[in-house]
């Protein structure tokens, strides 16, 4: 009995109004994104951008058979792999030549 007691009062001090403080002022809010780099696991520029023109937000199967019929069977990314910012182990490199400069 004494726990329900406890119980009760603590529930009594609880913030609901906190929970809805949102709600009150709800407006015509929307997020915007906007690319400022490009990802970094690549080198070359021109293979992200590749990425990006086959992306045409139908999935990722869609986008890869894009990028697979200019390849003659070989698989879009056996241009790709030699050329990403990773070590032989498939590590993430600490410095990565991009495009000529020299990052980290």
């Amino acid at each position: 009995m004494r726990l329900a007691i406890i119980v009760a009062v603590l529930i009594s001090f609880a913030p609901f109004d906190a929970a809805f403080a949102q709600l009150s002022s709800t407006g015509n809010f929307h997020i915007a994104w906007e690319v400022k780099n490009r990802f970094r696991l690549f080198r070359k520029e021109a293979d992200f951008l590749r990425q990006v023109a086959a992306s045409r937000g139908d999935g990722v199967l869609a986008a890869e058979d894009r990028l697979e019929q200019t390849t003659g069977g070989l698989g879009w990314a056996k241009d790709v792999v030699g050329n990403l910012c990773i070590d032989a182990s498939g590590n993430l490199m600490q410095t990565c030549d991009r495009d000529g400069g020299k990052e980290s």
